[in-house]
């Protein structure tokens, strides 16, 4: 009998864990870096094309 009741623990457990992961899965999560990361790569687009300008001109 002692078996029997820690396995249906064991498996509630096992169902509960699972059922948390899934909505962990789907819920939206913050991500601070790739929020840094865009801003990064807009400034360096930016900053890529005013150095092909001024490598464009020339001196008098």
């Amino acid at each position: 009998m002692l078996a029997s009741a820690l396995f249906f623990i064991l498996a509630f457990a096992t169902v509960v864990a699972l059922l948390w992961a899934g909505f962990q899965l789907f819920t939206a999560q913050e991500d601070p870096l790739a929020d840094r990361l865009e801003a990064l790569q807009a400034q360096a687009v930016v900053t890529g094309n005013s150095i092909r300008r001024r490598r464009g001109r020339r001196l008098p």
